[in-house]
């Protein structure tokens, strides 16, 4: 029998929720949605009535990197290598 721990963590290993790409790139709600409407991030599932948006992690993996790259080169950490 599945645990609802179980059903959980088959959650979290294949999608991604805004609120976790908000954390994970120390970036805002706002600049979460600024980044959908510039086409850096692709659309998500949205989650009526809740607000939630999720993505599907290994498709939305790449995007991810390249806006964590770019995040990182304006915030100084990085010299643009």
């Amino acid at each position: 029998m599945t645990t609802v721990t179980q059903n959980q963590e088959a959650f979290d290993a294949q999608y991604i929720t805004g609120s976790e790409i908000c954390d994970q790139l120390q970036v805002s709600r706002a600049s979460l949605l600024y980044a959908r409407n510039k086409g850096i991030l692709p659309d998500p599932v949205v989650i009526r009535g809740s607000g939630t948006y999720i993505w599907v992690r290994a498709e939305i993996k790449e995007n991810l990197e390249k806006w964590k790259h770019s995040l990182q080169i304006r915030r100084g950490e990085l010299n643009g290598c």
